[in-house]
């Protein structure tokens, strides 16, 4: 993405505080894929459907085969959590420096990458928020703030300020609208647009904004002008329209329009501001 808007915008990464230094609970998160496999009760090396159980309180997708073996699953990409053992909270700028100097040559690529203070102080001016990304004019004004920093997002907000060909919006297939399907008719019926609002178990930002933005007066008042629909996506229908619609964090908010076709979403934790301005969109 980077490449394709050369010369029209400048890409960066910003470095700041680290997500997983070996002091803060590394050993719950490396030990989660040894967990899975403590799953194989007849020691053939393979986890069965049967013998997995079903998604229940992680958020875990998984692949799985004609013979009901599971393949893949997100809980075997947590042992990569192990390559932060090494890695303790910087205690000089030196020693942030050569950690982005690290991620670097493990990382490589072409964006430059800004090293935040060791007081962390650009990314706590940005709300600090993860995985967010921020979009600033030619004069230095902040035009867009994207809570979760999708691709496809940021070139959408990239072609709202300088112009060009916004990259379409995706094709949901027939089948992959059954979870909404009687939420869409009671929306038809009271003459409203369909909110769906994608959750996760043990998702603490779906907590958040639960508990800190949902409850406010002036947002209820506004989601009532939707017709409000919850899935969540640990279900096997749900999950397969989250990711026909292209999202990749929860909570993830999108407008349906009639067709159906997808409308305006929002994804990650957002301030009150940002989910408001979402619903009053047009």
């Amino acid at each position: 993405m980077a490449k394709r808007w050369t010369g029209k915008a400048q890409f960066y990464v910003l470095y700041s505080r680290e997500a997983h230094p070996k002091a803060k609970g590394l050993g719950p998160l490396s030990q989660a894929g040894e967990m899975l496999m403590k799953k194989d009760q007849n020691g053939d090396n393979q986890v069965t459907f049967e013998e997995f159980g079903g998604p229940s309180e992680w958020f875990a997708p998984f692949d799985i085969n004609n013979d009901g073996i599971v393949n893949s699953h997100e809980l075997l990409a947590a042992t990569k959590i192990s390559q932060f053992a090494d890695v303790s909270i910087p205690e000089t700028y030196e020693e942030r420096l050569a950690l982005a100097r690290r991620y670097r040559e493990e990382c490589p690529g072409v964006i430059p990458v800004l090293v935040d203070g060791l007081d962390n102080a650009t990314s706590k001016a940005y709300g600090r928020r993860p995985n967010s990304a921020f979009i600033v004019d030619a004069d230095g004004k902040l035009t867009h703030k994207l809570e979760w920093a999708n691709e496809r997002d940021v070139e959408r907000a990239l072609v709202d300020l300088v112009g060009g060909e916004a990259p379409p919006m995706p094709e949901i297939k027939e089948t992959d609208w059954s979870p909404v399907r009687e939420a869409m008719q009671r929306a038809t019926a009271a003459n409203k647009r369909l909110l769906v609002e994608f959750t996760s178990p043990g998702c603490g930002a779906c907590k958040a904004m639960e508990a800190e933005i949902l409850s406010k007066h002036e947002i209820k008042e506004a989601m009532a002008a939707y017709e409000v629909t919850k899935l969540g996506v640990e279900l096997d229908p749900a999950w397969a329209l989250f990711e026909s619609l292209e999202l990749t964090a929860t909570p993830a908010f999108v407008i349906i329009e009639p067709g159906p076709k997808a409308g305006a979403h929002i994804q990650g934790f957002a301030e009150a501001d940002a989910f408001a301005a979402f619903l009053g969109g047009s």
